[in-house]
Protein backbone atom coordinates (compact mmCIF):
# COMPACT_ATOMS: atom_id res chain seq x y z
CA UNK A 1 0.00 0.00 0.00
CA UNK A 2 1.24 3.36 -0.76
CA UNK A 3 1.37 6.04 1.92
CA UNK A 4 -0.13 9.55 1.83
CA UNK A 5 3.13 10.81 0.82
CA UNK A 6 3.85 8.73 -2.37
CA UNK A 7 0.56 9.84 -3.27
CA UNK A 8 1.16 13.23 -3.17
CA UNK A 9 4.09 13.35 -4.70
CA UNK A 10 2.71 11.07 -7.44
CA UNK A 11 0.37 14.30 -8.22
CA UNK A 12 3.17 16.89 -7.53
CA UNK A 13 5.30 15.14 -10.22
CA UNK A 14 2.22 14.95 -12.75
CA UNK A 15 2.10 19.20 -12.44
CA UNK A 16 5.43 19.22 -12.66
CA UNK A 17 5.91 20.70 -9.29
CA UNK A 18 8.99 19.97 -6.71
CA UNK A 19 7.70 17.28 -3.99
CA UNK A 20 7.78 17.25 -0.25
CA UNK A 21 9.35 14.69 1.93
CA UNK A 22 8.41 13.51 5.80
CA UNK A 23 10.17 17.17 7.27
CA UNK A 24 8.35 19.45 4.85
CA UNK A 25 4.74 17.19 4.77
CA UNK A 26 3.06 18.82 7.61
CA UNK A 27 3.81 22.42 6.80
CA UNK A 28 2.69 22.19 3.19
CA UNK A 29 1.18 25.70 1.73
CA UNK A 30 -0.03 26.73 -1.37
CA UNK A 31 -0.49 23.95 -4.13
CA UNK A 32 1.57 21.97 -2.10
CA UNK A 33 -1.46 21.93 0.64
CA UNK A 34 -3.88 21.26 -2.08
CA UNK A 35 -2.19 18.00 -3.37
CA UNK A 36 -2.36 16.99 0.82
CA UNK A 37 -6.52 17.99 0.04
CA UNK A 38 -7.12 16.56 -3.07
CA UNK A 39 -5.37 12.64 -2.52
CA UNK A 40 -7.59 12.60 0.92
CA UNK A 41 -10.74 13.63 -0.76
CA UNK A 42 -10.14 11.20 -3.97
CA UNK A 43 -9.58 8.13 -1.29
CA UNK A 44 -12.38 9.41 0.18
CA UNK A 45 -14.64 9.58 -2.81
CA UNK A 46 -13.51 5.98 -3.97
CA UNK A 47 -14.63 4.83 -0.95
CA UNK A 48 -17.82 6.32 -0.90
CA UNK A 49 -18.98 5.47 -4.33
CA UNK A 50 -18.76 1.88 -3.56
CA UNK A 51 -19.11 0.01 -0.18
CA UNK A 52 -18.21 -3.50 -1.45
CA UNK A 53 -14.67 -2.52 -2.17
CA UNK A 54 -12.56 -5.88 -1.14
CA UNK A 55 -10.16 -4.08 0.69
CA UNK A 56 -12.25 -2.57 3.18
CA UNK A 57 -13.44 -6.35 3.79
CA UNK A 58 -12.46 -7.32 7.62
CA UNK A 59 -13.32 -10.54 9.78
CA UNK A 60 -13.91 -10.46 13.32
CA UNK A 61 -15.30 -12.67 15.81
CA UNK A 62 -17.11 -11.58 19.17
CA UNK A 63 -17.16 -13.34 22.34
CA UNK A 64 -21.27 -14.22 23.77
CA UNK A 65 -22.65 -13.43 27.32
CA UNK A 66 -24.54 -15.62 28.45
CA UNK A 67 -28.21 -14.38 28.68
CA UNK A 68 -27.65 -11.78 26.11
CA UNK A 69 -29.21 -11.07 23.10
CA UNK A 70 -27.56 -7.95 21.24
CA UNK A 71 -24.02 -6.98 20.93
CA UNK A 72 -21.96 -3.95 19.19
CA UNK A 73 -20.16 -4.24 16.29
CA UNK A 74 -16.81 -3.09 15.64
CA UNK A 75 -15.79 0.61 15.98
CA UNK A 76 -14.90 0.94 12.31
CA UNK A 77 -18.45 -0.88 11.16
CA UNK A 78 -20.13 0.30 8.07
CA UNK A 79 -21.88 -2.49 6.98
CA UNK A 80 -22.48 -6.52 7.76
CA UNK A 81 -22.16 -9.50 5.45
CA UNK A 82 -25.29 -10.76 7.13
CA UNK A 83 -24.57 -14.08 5.13
CA UNK A 84 -21.35 -14.47 7.01
CA UNK A 85 -21.90 -15.18 10.62
CA UNK A 86 -21.14 -18.20 12.38
CA UNK A 87 -20.82 -20.26 15.66
CA UNK A 88 -17.23 -21.00 16.18
CA UNK A 89 -16.97 -24.60 16.92
CA UNK A 90 -15.59 -26.18 19.69
CA UNK A 91 -16.62 -27.23 23.43
CA UNK A 92 -18.11 -25.28 25.37
CA UNK A 93 -19.30 -25.78 29.05
CA UNK A 94 -20.62 -29.32 28.59
CA UNK A 95 -21.47 -28.97 25.20
CA UNK A 96 -19.36 -29.06 21.59
CA UNK A 97 -20.74 -27.80 18.80
CA UNK A 98 -18.98 -27.70 15.15
CA UNK A 99 -18.99 -24.31 12.70
CA UNK A 100 -22.47 -23.68 12.31
CA UNK A 101 -23.93 -20.46 10.04
CA UNK A 102 -26.84 -18.29 12.00
CA UNK A 103 -29.67 -18.01 9.47
CA UNK A 104 -30.47 -13.84 9.09
CA UNK A 105 -33.70 -12.91 10.12
CA UNK A 106 -35.49 -9.39 10.63
CA UNK A 107 -35.55 -7.43 13.50
CA UNK A 108 -40.00 -7.56 14.09
CA UNK A 109 -39.20 -11.52 13.39
CA UNK A 110 -36.93 -11.37 16.98
CA UNK A 111 -39.81 -9.43 18.36
CA UNK A 112 -42.79 -11.17 17.80
CA UNK A 113 -41.25 -14.90 18.16
CA UNK A 114 -38.30 -14.87 20.41
CA UNK A 115 -37.38 -11.73 22.33
CA UNK A 116 -40.32 -12.38 25.17
CA UNK A 117 -38.41 -16.16 26.17
CA UNK A 118 -34.84 -14.49 25.30
CA UNK A 119 -35.71 -11.62 28.06
CA UNK A 120 -37.24 -14.27 30.36
CA UNK A 121 -33.75 -16.47 30.20
CA UNK A 122 -31.31 -13.30 30.56
CA UNK A 123 -29.81 -15.08 33.24
CA UNK A 124 -28.69 -18.57 32.23
CA UNK A 125 -29.82 -18.19 28.67
CA UNK A 126 -30.88 -20.58 26.68
CA UNK A 127 -29.34 -22.86 24.27
CA UNK A 128 -26.58 -22.18 20.95
CA UNK A 129 -28.04 -19.44 18.94
CA UNK A 130 -29.42 -20.62 15.59
CA UNK A 131 -30.36 -16.98 14.09
CA UNK A 132 -28.80 -13.67 13.89
CA UNK A 133 -30.86 -9.95 13.28
CA UNK A 134 -29.94 -6.59 12.28
CA UNK A 135 -30.50 -4.41 15.96
CA UNK A 136 -29.32 -0.85 15.60
CA UNK A 137 -27.20 1.05 13.11
CA UNK A 138 -24.28 -0.09 15.39
CA UNK A 139 -25.67 -3.50 17.39
CA UNK A 140 -26.73 -7.10 16.02
CA UNK A 141 -28.41 -9.69 18.21
CA UNK A 142 -28.72 -13.53 18.09
CA UNK A 143 -31.68 -15.80 19.52
CA UNK A 144 -31.62 -18.06 21.31
CA UNK A 145 -30.02 -16.21 23.85
CA UNK A 146 -27.13 -18.18 24.74
CA UNK A 147 -26.27 -20.43 27.35
CA UNK A 148 -22.69 -20.43 27.46
CA UNK A 149 -19.66 -18.36 25.79
CA UNK A 150 -19.71 -19.19 21.81
CA UNK A 151 -17.64 -17.11 20.06
CA UNK A 152 -19.46 -15.67 16.78
CA UNK A 153 -17.34 -15.17 13.87
CA UNK A 154 -18.54 -12.76 10.80
CA UNK A 155 -17.21 -10.64 8.32
CA UNK A 156 -18.62 -6.82 7.66
CA UNK A 157 -17.12 -3.87 5.12
CA UNK A 158 -14.99 -1.09 7.18
CA UNK A 159 -15.31 3.07 7.48
CA UNK A 160 -12.39 4.53 5.64
CA UNK A 161 -9.80 6.87 8.27
CA UNK A 162 -9.09 9.49 6.15
CA UNK A 163 -5.57 10.28 5.35
CA UNK A 164 -3.72 12.36 7.97
CA UNK A 165 0.35 11.89 8.76
CA UNK A 166 3.12 11.49 5.73
CA UNK A 167 3.49 7.61 6.48
CA UNK A 168 0.05 6.93 7.14
CA UNK A 169 -0.98 3.71 4.14
CA UNK A 170 -3.80 4.04 1.59
CA UNK A 171 -6.01 0.98 2.22
CA UNK A 172 -6.61 0.92 -1.74
CA UNK A 173 -4.27 -1.12 -3.95
CA UNK A 174 -1.17 0.12 -5.11
CA UNK A 175 -1.77 -0.77 -8.47
CA UNK A 176 -4.74 2.14 -8.60
CA UNK A 177 -2.56 4.44 -7.03
CA UNK A 178 -3.33 6.53 -10.94
CA UNK A 179 -7.08 6.15 -9.94
CA UNK A 180 -6.54 8.26 -6.76
CA UNK A 181 -4.10 10.14 -8.29
CA UNK A 182 -6.66 11.28 -11.30
CA UNK A 183 -8.97 12.04 -8.55
CA UNK A 184 -6.66 14.23 -6.69
CA UNK A 185 -5.76 16.45 -10.13
CA UNK A 186 -9.41 17.20 -10.47
CA UNK A 187 -9.29 18.84 -7.28
CA UNK A 188 -5.67 20.77 -8.30
CA UNK A 189 -7.32 21.93 -11.64
CA UNK A 190 -10.37 23.22 -9.51
CA UNK A 191 -7.46 25.55 -7.49
CA UNK A 192 -5.66 26.31 -10.42
CA UNK A 193 -8.49 27.78 -11.71
CA UNK A 194 -8.84 25.68 -14.76
CA UNK A 195 -12.48 24.78 -14.71
CA UNK A 196 -12.53 22.81 -18.19
CA UNK A 197 -9.56 20.62 -17.05
CA UNK A 198 -11.68 20.10 -13.60
CA UNK A 199 -14.89 19.25 -15.71
CA UNK A 200 -12.69 16.23 -17.48
CA UNK A 201 -10.74 15.28 -15.03
CA UNK A 202 -14.23 14.64 -13.26
CA UNK A 203 -15.20 12.20 -16.02
CA UNK A 204 -11.86 10.65 -16.04
CA UNK A 205 -12.25 9.98 -12.44
CA UNK A 206 -15.79 8.23 -12.54
CA UNK A 207 -15.01 6.26 -15.31
CA UNK A 208 -11.52 5.11 -13.04
CA UNK A 209 -13.69 4.15 -10.44
CA UNK A 210 -15.93 2.40 -13.00
CA UNK A 211 -13.08 0.27 -14.16
CA UNK A 212 -11.23 -0.28 -10.80
CA UNK A 213 -15.06 -1.87 -9.74
CA UNK A 214 -15.62 -3.91 -12.29
CA UNK A 215 -12.32 -5.48 -11.46
CA UNK A 216 -12.52 -5.53 -7.96
CA UNK A 217 -16.43 -6.28 -6.85
CA UNK A 218 -17.38 -10.06 -7.91
CA UNK A 219 -21.24 -9.58 -9.31
CA UNK A 220 -22.53 -11.96 -6.91
CA UNK A 221 -21.92 -9.45 -4.54
CA UNK A 222 -25.32 -8.55 -5.46
CA UNK A 223 -26.45 -12.09 -2.87
CA UNK A 224 -25.93 -9.91 -0.08
CA UNK A 225 -29.56 -9.93 1.71
CA UNK A 226 -31.44 -6.60 2.46
CA UNK A 227 -35.16 -6.62 3.61
CA UNK A 228 -35.20 -2.70 4.58
CA UNK A 229 -37.95 -2.37 2.29
CA UNK A 230 -39.62 -5.67 2.47
CA UNK A 231 -42.71 -4.94 5.42
CA UNK A 232 -42.29 -8.75 6.02
CA UNK A 233 -43.81 -9.80 2.24
CA UNK A 234 -40.79 -12.42 1.86
CA UNK A 235 -37.31 -12.42 1.44
CA UNK A 236 -35.01 -11.28 -1.66
CA UNK A 237 -31.86 -10.22 -2.83
CA UNK A 238 -30.31 -6.57 -3.68
CA UNK A 239 -27.41 -4.66 -3.36
CA UNK A 240 -27.94 -3.53 -0.41
CA UNK A 241 -25.95 -5.58 3.10
CA UNK A 242 -27.80 -4.72 5.82
CA UNK A 243 -31.60 -4.58 7.04
CA UNK A 244 -33.99 -3.55 9.68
Amino acid sequence: MSTYLTLVNNVLDRLNEPNLDSSTFASARGIHSAAKLGVKNAVMRINAVKWEWPFNYATTTETLVVGQSTYSFESDYKLADWESFYLVGGTYGDRTITNTRLRPIQRQEWYKRYRDTDFDNSTDGREPPRFVFWDSAQDFGVTPCPDEAYVVAYNYWKTTTALSAHGDSCTIPENYDWVVEIGALQDMYMFLDNDQRAALGGQDFEGAIMDMARVLIPQTIADVRDTRVNFGSGRYYSSHADFA
